[in-house]
């Protein structure tokens, strides 16, 4: 019982890992581009 927990723990955090850090980068790419949307409206 323990060991299919210490398996499947580590396999969930890194899902749950790369889906944060995905939606991390598309916040971040969202911010510059309405970033820049604002630049170019304000030139």
């Amino acid at each position: 019982m323990t060991s299919a927990i210490q398996f499947t723990l580590p396999k969930i955090t890194s899902v749950l890992n790369v889906t944060l850090k995905s939606q991390l980068a598309r916040a971040v790419n969202n911010c510059r581009i309405s970033r820049l949307s604002l630049a170019i409206l304000a030139s």
